[in-house]
């Protein structure tokens, strides 16, 4: 008996000794695992505050500049070992791609840390830095960089749309292989210049694709990699978050005009913008051959850079409806730039559209010398070119027209049934729509070597949903479940006004 109690008793200690190793091991892995989150966690608040404040520079950035500069969307550049100190942008980053640590202090936030207590890294796209800035920004700009998971998988799809415009990266600890600079008790730990002298030293590498190192040439796709797992790996530690266009003009368009709180102030200023292009038509309108002539328009699909003004150009083969022009040719044969003749501009619609502490735009100056405190307008539509169209009417387009829309059958007009006749009009196109299968692309680098090629821009359904004859007269019709903006040119030229 007392053998058998002592095997009992035996019994029931390896039992509870199990359990308790089981218990044991099980609350270590817990543990870990809780640790594990956490640490994420506090990475990735840190990349979305940073994210955030990326944000919210680039929606208000129009309204903060100086002389409000008619640019919307720009990112600063990164902090680099050319910066004036610690959490500064470097202020002039070339014209390719550019990453350095994330510029804090120009974001106005504390320096953010990872859970390894290392600053965050900062990369941005050549379309969106501030300072060179690009020819050209607007919401179909497409970003130069994607994104790969550990495993090499691409987490953002390889559409030019759908590339991203910047990254912010969590560099965690350091790895075998990397020799970090010796830190010096500033607020990021290291000296600015060397950390960034020594980017490799705190981002990795992985599958081919290396996390410290961009193309400093223009137009060129630079990839990156994150890490995804909660588990950091042995040889990478790298998580980053992303930023998309769609993500920027979604922001910007969360700006109310609060003396029409059904429109942005971009709409706002798109409008004005638009009534301003018109005018400068009727600035230009040329009475030399007796009859009244508007310029012709640019072709919709351009032979050049799209984000090149003198790209926008009505000399080549002539078509009474396309592009609005930079370049126009006159009767005697002469090409000037359209904007010469149009630095006087006063609004009849639109010059009470913004809030009073901006106030009336007029007189807009649309040309080359126009000082820097009155050049807003032009900027824009430098940025918004490849969004605005042009028709004009056969009684104007200089070639058989009398100059008057002295009979409907060679003037516009809203419908059969409405008197009133214009003799051009003017077009902005809004953010492309899902519901008309819009896609505005450039052929990727990676196939054509140039992000320039015109791949759907040629497509002006693509860009437009009003119902628009093209053969010089007839009637258009405004799309009422589309977003396209008009103003018309009055049936002798001399005026404008909305489209009905």
């Amino acid at each position: 008996m007392f053998i058998k109690n002592q095997q009992g008793a035996a019994l029931i200690l390896l039992v509870v000794a199990i359990i308790l190793t089981a218990t044991t091991v099980f609350v270590t892995r817990f543990s870990t695992d809780k640790l594990k989150l956490n640490k994420q966690a506090s990475t990735n608040k840190a990349l979305m505050k940073a994210k955030k404040a990326l944000l919210s520079h680039a929606a208000s950035y129009y309204e903060t500049q100086l002389n409000r500069a008619g640019r919307y969307g720009y990112l600063p550049c990164p902090e680099t070992a050319s910066s004036s100190a610690e959490g500064i942008a470097q202020l002039n980053c070339g014209l390719g791609n550019s990453i350095g640590r994330l510029p804090w202090n120009n974001l106005t936030i504390e320096p953010l840390k990872d859970s390894a207590g290392q600053c965050l890294w900062y990369a941005v796209s050549y379309s969106n830095k501030n300072i060179p800035n690009s020819l050209m920004l607007n919401e179909d700009t497409p970003g130069m960089f994607e994104v790969y998971d550990e495993n090499g998988t691409l987490i953002h799809n390889g559409l030019p749309e759908n590339r991203i415009v910047a990254v912010i990266i969590a560099p965690g600890a350091e790895l075998s292989g990397q020799s970090r600079p010796a830190p010096n008790g500033s607020l990021c730990n290291y000296n600015f210049q060397q950390a960034n002298n020594n980017a490799d030293a705190f981002l990795d590498s992985i599958n081919g694709i290396d996390n410290s190192n961009v193309s400093t040439s223009a137009d060129q796709i630079d990839h990156f990699a994150t890490l995804n797992s909660v588990k950091d790996l042995s040889n990478f530690n790298d998580r980053i978050v992303t930023i998309t266009q769609q993500e920027i003009f979604n922001a910007i368009r969360r700006q109310v005009n609060r003396n029409n709180t059904n429109q942005t102030l971009q709409e706002a200023r798109i409008r004005i913008l638009t009534e301003a292009l018109a005018w400068c038509l009727i600035a230009n309108a040329d009475d030399s051959s007796g009859a009244r002539a508007l310029p012709w328009p640019a072709p919709i699909a351009l032979t050049n850079d799209y984000r090149v003004d003198e790209s926008y150009d009505d000399t080549g083969v002539r078509s009474i409806f396309g592009r609005y022009p930079f370049d126009i040719r006159s009767f005697d044969g002469s090409v000037t730039n359209i904007f010469d003749n149009c630095n006087g501009i006063n609004l009849t619609i639109n010059n009470n559209l913004l809030p009073n502490e901006i106030g009336d735009p007029s007189p807009i100056d649309l040309s080359d010398t126009a000082a820097a405190n009155i050049r807003e307008y032009r900027n824009l539509w430098e940025n918004w070119k490849d969004h605005f169209f042009y028709a004009v009417s056969n009684d104007f387009d200089g070639s058989t027209g009398n100059g008057n829309c002295s009979t409907a059958a060679n003037c516009y007009r809203n419908s059969n049934s409405v008197p009133d006749r214009y003799a051009g009009i003017v077009i902005f196109s809004g953010a492309a729509l899902n519901n008309f299968n819009q896609l505005r692309r450039a052929v990727p680098p990676e196939v054509s070597g140039s992000v320039l090629v015109q791949d759907s821009k040629d497509d002006v359904t693509n860009y437009l949903e009003a119902s628009l004859p093209v053969t010089g007269s007839g009637v258009f019709i405004l799309n009422g479940t589309g977003n396209d903006i008009a103003y018309c040119l009055n049936d002798d030229a001399t005026g404008v006004e909305a489209c009905p």
